[in-house]
C-alpha cells in the first residue's frame, strides 16, 4: 500500500520561528522534547524543501511534507492539504498579520477546498512575559506586547481557523503536543470527508468574553459539567512549570522550610503559611485563584486548602503544583485592591494573596 504523502505549508512573518520550530520536528518525538536544550538544534536549509517526516497513525503510515516559502511564487503554486498560520507570542504586530496579510493569501489561492484545514500556532512561547500594571493600565484595557493563550484563540475564532495550539521550540515545550494536532489533523485529510469541521461564524456578540487563561479554563470545566456537578473541582494542577519568577519563589519556599524539591508526593504547603501565600501569588498560580473569585457565584466559597509540590517526571524536572481546593459554608468578602504597583487579588478568609516577593 501506497504511503499517503500529505503536503502542509507554513506561513507567517520572517522571524516569527517557522524555522526552529521545523528544525524541532526533525528531531521527531525523544525524551528530551521537555527539556532545555545543552545540544544545538539542527539547521535547516531551504534549498532541501520539502522537509519529510514518517510517522505512523491509526496503524497506517504518513508522510507529511512541510514548506517553509519565503517567495509568493513559490507557496502559491502549491496545493497544500495543511496550512499553518505562524506568529511570534513575543510579538503582537506578528499575530495582527495573520488576518491583514496571510490570511487573504490562504482565501484567495488555496480556495478550491472548502474543507482546507487551517491551525493558527504561537511559536517562541518561552519568550511569553506577564503584563506589568503599568501596561495594564488602571482602567485593566492595556495590554503587554506579549500575546496571552486566550487572545490567541480569539484571534482564530475571529479567522474563523480549526485550530490553535502553542509551543516553543527552542524548549519544546507543548511541541510533542503540536506534532501529534498536526498528526492528526494531516491524517484526516485523507478521508472522504476532509480534515476541517464546517461551523457556521459565530457573530462577535455571541463570542465569550475572554480576558484571562482563568476564562478559557472556566469555559472547559462548565462544558464538562452539569448542575451541582460544576461545584465538585477538587483540584488544579500546573506541569512542568517553567516560569522564572514561579520557580524561584517554589525554591526559596522550599528552602524556608528545609525541603528539597522531591519527586511525587513532594511536600505539603499549609493554606496558613506565608510560604503558602507567596506561592499563590506567583504568575503560574495566581489565574487560579482568579478562576475561584470571578466564578464564586457558581462554584460557592471555595478557596486553595493546600498546595502540594513535586518534581515532574519528565528529562528536565521542572517543579509542578497541585492546589487542593475545599469548599467553605459561610460566604466572604472579596476585595480587589493594588499594592506595591503589583496585581493583587485578596479573598479575605478564602484565599489570601501577597506580593510576589513577600516574605521570600
Amino acid at each position: 500500500m501506497d504511503t499517503p504523502e500529505i503536503t502542509v505549508l507554513l506561513l507567517g512573518d520572517a522571524e516569527c520561528g517557522k524555522s526552529t520550530f521545523l528544525s524541532r520536528l526533525s528531531l521527531g518525538v525523544q525524551p528530551h522534547d521537555d527539556d532545555l536544550p545543552p545540544y544545538a538544534l539542527p539547521k535547516l536549509h531551504d534549498s532541501d524543501q520539502p522537509f519529510e517526516f514518517d510517522i505512523s497513525l491509526y496503524a497506517r503510515p504518513y508522510r507529511l511534507r512541510f514548506f517553509d516559502t519565503k517567495s509568493p511564487e513559490n507557496y502559491t503554486l502549491l496545493h497544500p492539504n495543511f496550512v499553518i498560520l505562524c506568529y511570534d507570542i513575543n510579538s503582537r504586530a506578528s499575530l495582527d498579520s495573520l488576518a491583514k496579510n496571510w490570511l487573504p493569501i490562504v482565501n484567495g489561492n488555496f480556495n478550491y477546498d472548502e474543507n482546507l484545514p487551517v491551525m493558527v500556532l504561537g511559536l517562541k512561547r518561552d519568550l511569553r512575559k506577564q503584563w506589568t500594571l503599568q501596561e495594564v493600565g488602571e482602567d485593566k484595557r492595556g495590554k503587554g506586547p506579549s500575546v496571552m493563550p486566550h487572545e490567541g484563540v480569539q484571534a482564530a475564532q475571529r479567522m474563523l481557523c480549526d485550530h490553535y495550539a502553542e509551543c516553543s521550540a527552542l524548549t519544546g515545550e507543548l511541541c510533542r503536543e503540536v506534532l501529534q494536532d498536526v498528526a492528526k489533523t494531516c491524517a484526516k485529510t485523507t478521508t472522504a470527508d476532509g480534515a476541517k469541521d464546517r461551523k457556521p461564524p459565530v457573530p462577535s456578540d455571541r463570542w465569550p468574553a475572554l480576558r484571562e487563561f482563568s476564562d478559557v479554563a472556566w469555559i472547559g470545566w462548565d462544558s464538562m459539567t452539569e448542575s451541582d456537578e460544576v461545584k465538585g473541582l477538587r483540584y488544579f494542577l500546573a506541569v512542568g512549570i517553567i516560569n522564572p519568577e514561579t520557580k524561584q519563589v517554589i525554591r526559596r519556599a522550599l528552602d524556608a522550610k528545609g525541603w528539597d524539591l522531591s519527586p511525587w508526593p513532594g511536600h505539603m504547603f499549609e493554606r496558613s503559611w506565608p510560604e503558602t501565600q507567596a506561592l499563590i501569588g506567583t504568575p503560574n498560580l495566581l489565574g487560579f485563584a482568579y478562576f475561584l473569585t470571578e466564578h464564586k457565584d457558581v462554584l460557592g466559597d471555595m478557596f486553595i486548602d493546600k498546595v502540594q509540590v513535586f518534581q515532574s517526571d519528565t528529562a528536565a524536572r521542572n517543579p509542578s503544583v497541585v492546589m487542593h481546593l475545599s469548599q467553605r459554608q459561610t460566604p466572604d468578602r472579596v476585595q480587589r485592591r493594588n499594592e506595591n504597583r503589583t496585581v493583587i487579588v485578596e479573598v479575605v478568609k478564602t484565599v489570601e494573596l501577597q506580593p510576589l516577593r513577600a516574605k521570600l
